[in-house]
């Protein structure tokens, strides 16, 4: 099963930020892949409610049979049984 962790709208986004800056310190390529890239992100989900369905729809793509979504007083656990990303819907993914 794949496993998400969230803790808050705020810690994913610092994440993101994290990750952003790290590869824009990187080649030039994945600078230019990442230019405006967390901005895009926070267009298409401006509410968490967006992210949620997004995980149902990765998760029905995959082939899943069960889904867990379990939400904690401080963190919000997805989890899904169907296929794992291939390294090439990773790499499309990194440069969206």
């Amino acid at each position: 099963m794949g496993v998400c962790y969230v803790r808050s709208e705020e810690e994913a986004r610092q994440h993101v930020e994290r990750l952003a800056q790290q590869r824009l310190e990187g080649p030039e390529a994945l600078k230019d892949a990442l230019s405006g890239a967390l901005d895009r992100i926070m267009m298409m989900f401006p509410q968490v409610g967006h992210f949620l369905m997004e995980f149902l729809q990765n998760a029905d793509d995959a082939g899943s049979r069960r889904i867990l979504i379990d939400l904690g007083p401080d963190v919000v656990r997805i989890a899904n049984d169907g296929r794992p990303f291939e390294p090439l819907h990773r790499n499309r993914y990194d440069t969206a």
